[in-house]
């Protein structure tokens, strides 16, 4: 997504991408197809990189800032995730360019918070760079509504609320109750075949099953 959006900059003649990041202050951890993004993009005259930045910092330039691009390749993590660093966008009133499959996509485009595109469709995702380039009052509108979602769907009471109620007055899924329900009719009808399966190997350690 950075390459394309780096593209459409070069042909328009036209806009900034900067990017923030660097290599973790404490760990070696491996950077893979980063290392060298970061060298293609760093060719770019549209492109500007700065190291990791102090809170404060990080957050002043988010809110000098039009538009933040977080078109992320689907993943495990980021199907199950809800991203913090979507969330600091809007919060700042910066609009996000946000991968559809994501769950904050709906929010987003419910709101105008941003745009929402496929993550594999850099015909989308072009046009949604040149429709902004040409016409930044609308960049500013979307930014006046994330922070407006940010604000009345992921403030902090908002979002805690419901983990709250839970935790005063845990309960079970109707679904999930029939699971266990059903566990209770095999356990009833073959005790001999679950008790195998959870038996204990001599010098296993115990509570440890093996089937």
């Amino acid at each position: 997504a950075l390459l394309e959006v780096t593209r459409v900059l070069e042909e328009q003649g036209g806009g900034t991408l900067e990017v923030i990041g660097g290599p973790h202050p404490f760990y070696p951890v491996h950077t893979g197809l980063y290392g060298p993004l970061m060298t293609t993009l760093a060719e770019s005259p549209r492109v500007s990189l700065s190291g990791l930045l102090p809170h404060d910092k990080l957050v002043e330039r988010y809110r000098r800032a039009s538009v933040a691009v977080d078109v992320m390749q689907p993943n495990a993590e980021r199907r199950l995730a809800f991203p913090s660093r979507t969330v600091h966008y809007l919060w700042c009133g910066l609009p996000v360019i946000h991968a559809e499959y994501s769950e904050v996509a709906r929010p987003i485009r419910e709101y105008e918070a941003g745009w929402i595109v496929p993550h594999d469709d850099s015909a989308a995702l072009r046009q949604v760079v040149i429709s902004i380039l040409a016409n930044p009052a609308e960049a500013e509108r979307r930014g006046r509504n994330a922070q407006r979602l940010a604000y009345e769907r992921f403030n902090w009471n908002t979002t805690v609320e419901p983990l709250a109620r839970f935790v005063q007055r845990p309960y079970m899924r109707p679904r999930r109750r029939e699971a266990f329900r059903l566990a209770d009719v095999l356990t009833a009808n073959q005790p001999h075949e679950l008790a195998r399966d959870v038996a204990v190997e001599p010098g296993r350690p115990e509570g440890v099953a093996h089937h």
